[in-house]
């Protein structure tokens, strides 16, 4: 096999060789790797490889690294890379081999690279004939791949001996190329994927390794396709590692930290480890954590100010100017002033209780503005409802915050009135009578006051409400908002739902700043927002790039700033709105006050998936198994924010074991550096630094995912739907994309032991199938009593069994893959219920069948006219862009339309029947009608406030 090392103790007589491995029952899990637990003798046949490659690989839960971004590149080793280190042994001293060692230091670091419970490289592996009698030929070579389980709890002896037992079964192979692995099964032919070689050459004495270049090894021309050779010369005090590399995968300063990495981890391996769990090995080099201390050197300012105070400040200077623009009226700032505080006088007049909080529920109205404002002045916090979420999850919200008394509009009236003691209805006969409270108010609230409470989704079936402080929100908002270009002259966009964190962006950030908070009517928003957008001069909006697709930046030429949040930016969208607009990518969660790093999206150049640097925070990046220890540079981890933003917890706090926000300060933390003392919250988003300290967002540790820009938790929604299956029934939820697709993610459930009409209908987890529509159609109508309507699966998809791992927990990713290929296939085999209409190739009901395929991203050739456009992964956010993509087209399309007809025949027979009715009566422009309603001349220049 590979050049040998020191005699390792699990090795025998060379003619025999017998593997002394875990047994069954060992957490470790090796003899399902297909590793041997009896004699191996030499010479094994070729269909007994076959087998051991195919039960080596089966169930594989890893990733190639470096990770080649196009399917059709062939990486070229066009880099090289030298890197030496020193270490304190000897080979008396040694109980392990030092190929062992060194192919388990690789492993641990790819383990942590790719984010994945083993890791995936090949080895150079040397076989020698004993039956030849040309006792000088040269042996002969070859590169396979290995796979190496390195679960946290796993102890380094383990390792070691895996990787030991792995080499001499390998030994006993016949010669098998990659060609003949890949025929063994489709996790072997995974495998052959792998990316990183390395070979191990064992010199007596360091002499051989000073002052010399590292020889060309013959194994290198096996793998001039890879996109990483590294070959490690070990001796007896010291190594020299070569890395052959492809410098547009990974560049030159980061490959410098890997091998550094690297080297770090053969001299914790060459040291006494045995019994040390690999969770707690840290390849962090010195250089990795000074250069991420430097990254994070900024001090931090902590604004000890209430929200409302920061806000009447931008009255006293600029009481004319227009603060808000809404469908129902306006205000100016003077007005928005009076009008909040005689409101906030009369809330404090019904004597609440210390940080007793206010639900706010109305539909998009000037109104809640106001309501927002007074009940900060008061010094109560509040909450904002959404009105369209069901009964169940609003009762949730108003049990856990104790609300006695709620702000709502008098069409909401009915949504919190059997919830609350009082609800007080917030309109113009309100305000004329709360006249007599105009003098004397004085807020009682402190920058340490609760200013709102915001609600998640929860993994146990309740939603979480995380408490943010004024000053924690002001520190934030005063920092980020110059970053994303508002100021006195923005006009921003209230699109965002009450739901999200985004919408305190668009209201109190813009407010802070002096701007204008324009704020359209649900049927603008959801049918006309280009229009609105036009009309009302909106120079600054933040939404999601599922939404923002459906609009074309000509259509909008006011438009200035545009801040994209909430879901992964593609390249075409960059490429679209970066050379119209300010392009910007906010990132942010609730906990953390929202926005705590911007990215600038230039045009064609920057990473989609860069969230930029910190901004009024501290961004750290922690093991993901373990927050107690930073991740190297370049290495998966989980995302950490230091900032005066984080929330003081959340309104009933998870046991500690489980919570995210930080108690103290972690062990890492170059505490002497920094003056200030400010909390730390876990977001359990992946993320990795790219080499000039920015950082990369990769998706989610835990069970939440982002569909079209709404977080969604897993285990939310596994809960509830657990609660309207049979106990017996097995349930798991998973975030689901077509392969044919590249944005459509949906929600899909996939269920083991269900039965239909009394009959188990289920198959294999290979060859899965869909839940009859009328038994699904009764578990959804149950869910939308529960949950938001962007948390309810599309498809529930029912399997024999649900595929495992090697280390016995779901497949999650083979889950994606058969729920993918099944919609897709599902997809391409449709059947329209009625034939295709004659029209000509340019009728409007061709181009509306043309948006209806791009909007949901499916293959315009695919017959489906009879599918719902729900059940393809439609949603409240793709009917909006269908209805304005329509109406860019000259199609008179409303949201209700196409929630009222969603299969798509029916919707075209609408259009038709709708184009044979006589044209409506012209109506007033809605410029001049906003002129006449609100009697206030609307600027010709969009981002000038009015003064």
């Amino acid at each position: 096999m590979s050049s040998q090392g020191n005699a390792a103790p699990t090795r025998s007589d060379p003619a025999t060789t017998v593997v002394s491995m875990p047994s069954h029952g060992d957490a470790d899990n090796y003899t399902t790797l297909g590793m041997p637990t009896k004699p191996i003798f030499k010479g094994m046949d070729s269909e007994a490889s076959v087998r051991f490659w195919q039960h080596h690989f089966d169930g594989l839960d890893a990733s190639a690294f470096p990770t080649v971004t196009s399917s059709t590149k062939i990486p070229r080793q066009d880099g090289l890379l030298e890197h030496k280190i020193a270490y304190m042994t000897s080979q008396s001293q040694q109980k392990w081999s030092n190929v062992a060692i060194c192919r388990a230091a690789l492993a641990v670091l790819l383990a942590r690279y790719t984010h994945a419970p083993e890791a995936l490289f090949g080895i150079v592996v040397t076989h020698l004939d004993p039956d030849s009698k040309n006792q000088t030929a040269k042996p002969a070579q070859a590169v396979v791949p290995t796979r190496v389980l390195c679960a946290p709890h796993q102890s380094c002896s383990r390792l070691l001996q895996y990787v030991t037992a792995h080499d001499a079964t390998v030994s006993q192979l016949d010669r098998a190329g990659l060609d003949d692995i890949r025929k063994a099964g489709e996790y072997a032919s995974a495998a052959c994927g792998f990316q990183t070689v390395l070979e191990v050459v064992i010199k007596a004495s360091s002499n051989e390794l000073h002052g010399q270049e590292i020889s060309t090894s013959d194994a290198f021309h096996l793998c001039t396709d890879r996109a990483l050779f590294l070959e490690c010369q070990m001796a007896d005090d010291s190594a020299f590692i070569r890395a052959r590399y492809d410098q547009s995968l990974i560049d030159a300063r980061q490959m410098t930290r890997f091998l550094g990495q690297l080297g770090c981890l053969i001299k914790t391996f060459l040291g006494s480890v045995a019994d040390v769990p690999l969770g707690q090995l840290q390849p962090l080099a010195q250089e990795d954590q000074t250069e991420i201390n430097d990254w994070n050197s900024a001090e931090l300012e902590s604004s000890d100010v209430c929200i409302h105070d920061v806000i009447a400040e931008r009255s006293a200077s600029r009481p004319g100017s227009t603060a808000v623009f809404a469908w129902d009226g306006e205000w100016t700032y003077e007005e928005l002033n009076s009008l909040s505080s005689r409101l906030a006088a009369y809330i404090q007049s019904l004597g609440l209780d210390h940080e007793q909080a206010v639900p706010i529920c109305f539909e998009k109205s000037k109104w809640v503005v106001v309501g927002i404002l007074a009940v900060l002045k008061a010094g109560l916090p509040f909450t904002l409802i959404e009105p369209s979420h069901p009964p169940a999850r609003i009762a949730q919200i108003c049990q856990q915050t104790s609300a006695t008394i709620a702000l709502v509009s008098k069409i909401q009236y009915n949504t919190l009135r059997n919830l609350v003691s009082q609800c007080i209805i917030v309109d113009d006969e309100l305000s004329e009578s709360l006249l007599a409270y105009q003098d004397g108010f004085i807020s009682v609230a402190k920058p340490q006051s609760l200013a709102y409470i915001i609600f998640t989704s929860g993994s146990t079936g309740e939603p979480k409400g995380c408490m943010i402080e004024h000053r924690g929100f002001a520190s934030c908002a005063l920092k980020y908002a110059p970053e994303l270009h508002i100021n006195s002259k923005s006009r921003s966009l209230q699109f965002a739902s009450y739901a999200f964190g985004a919408c305190l962006i668009e209201i109190l950030a813009t407010l802070m700043q002096g701007g204008c908070v324009c704020i359209p009517s649900e049927q603008d928003r959801m049918n006309n927002i280009t229009d609105f957008i036009n009309n009302a001069g909106v120079t600054w909006a933040l939404l999601t790039p599922s939404f923002i697709g459906a609009i074309r930046p000509e259509n909008i030429p006011r438009l200035q700033t545009l801040v994209l949040g909430g879901e992964a930016l593609s390249a075409e969208i960059r490429d679209t709105w970066a050379s119209q607009v300010q392009l910007l990518c906010g990132y942010g969660q609730s906990e953390t006050s929202s926005i705590c790093s911007v990215a600038r999206i230039d045009p064609g150049t920057a990473d989609p998936s860069n969230i930029g640097r910190a901004t009024g925070a501290r961004l750290w990046i922690t093991d993901p198994d373990n927050p107690h220890q930073l991740a190297p540079i370049g290495c998966i981890g989980e995302l950490v924010v230091e900032s005066p933003g984080v929330a003081r917890g959340y309104i009933v706090p998870p046991p500690q074991a489980k919570s995210p926000f930080i108690a103290g300060t972690p062990s890492w933390h170059p505490t002497s550096r920094y003056l200030d003392r400010f909390s730390f919250y876990r977001t359990g988003d992946l993320v990795r630094y790219k080499s000039d300290g920015t950082i990369v967002y990769l998706g989610r540790r835990d069970l939440q995912v982002k569909i079209r820009g709404q977080r969604v938790d897993i285990g939310d929604v596994e809960t509830h739907l657990r609660q309207q299956l049979p106990s017996d029934v097995v349930a798991v939820v998973e975030a689901v994309q077509r392969p044919s697709t590249s944005h459509n993610t949906i929600l899909v459930a996939f269920l083991v032991g269900l039965k239909q009409n009394g009959e188990d209908n289920t198959v294999s987890a290979t060859r899965a199938s869909i839940l009859e529509p009328s038994v699904a159609r009764d578990i959804t109508a149950k869910l939308q009593q529960l949950i938001p309507q962007y948390g309810i699966p599309s498809y529930y998809i029912l399997l024999e069994r649900l595929p495992t791992t090697a280390t016995g927990k779901t497949d999650r990713r083979k889950l994606r893959s058969v729920g993918g290929e099944l919609l897709d296939e599902m997809t391409q085999n449709m059947t329209s219920k009625e034939e295709t209409p004659t029209d000509s190739p340019i009728s409007r009901e061709d181009t509306l069948r043309q948006l209806w395929f791009r909007n949901l991203n499916i293959d315009p050739k695919s017959p489906i006219q009879a599918a719902n456009f729900f059940d393809l992964g439609g949603d409240s956010i793709a009917a909006i862009k269908m209805a304005n993509m329509a109406r860019s087209a000259g199609i008179e399309l409303s949201v209700a339309d196409i929630i009222r007809y969603p299969d798509l025949s029916n919707l075209v027979n609408k259009v038709t029947h709708d184009k044979e009715k006589p044209p409506p009566p012209k109506h007033e422009p809605r410029r001049n009608f906003y002129k006449r309603l609100w009697g206030r001349r609307l600027k010709g220049t969009p981002n000038q406030s009015d003064e």
